[in-house]
């Protein structure tokens, strides 16, 4: 069970809730940032900060190709 605040009755729709992050939630993307750093140092420790630039071009070029292919995230119901 959530703690109370996650969860509020919509307003606009009585069937409808709409959820909040809590405090703890809202750290979140600064330590998913933080993390992510951390670990493209240890990789270019092991390799190259060259090498990790390629990795990251690379990724990126797919992420770009995979979006062409299925621009809208949203899931069909």
């Amino acid at each position: 069970m959530g703690l109370p605040g996650w969860r509020r009755p919509d307003p606009n729709d009585g069937r409808g809730r709409l959820i909040f992050l809590t405090r703890r939630g809202k750290k979140v993307p600064a330590l998913a940032v933080a993390t992510g750093r951390d670990v493209e140092a240890r990789w270019a420790a092991l390799t190259s900060p060259a090498t990790i630039e390629t990795l990251r071009h690379s990724l990126l070029e797919v992420l770009g190709e995979l979006q062409k292919q299925s621009p809208d995230p949203t899931p069909a119901r």
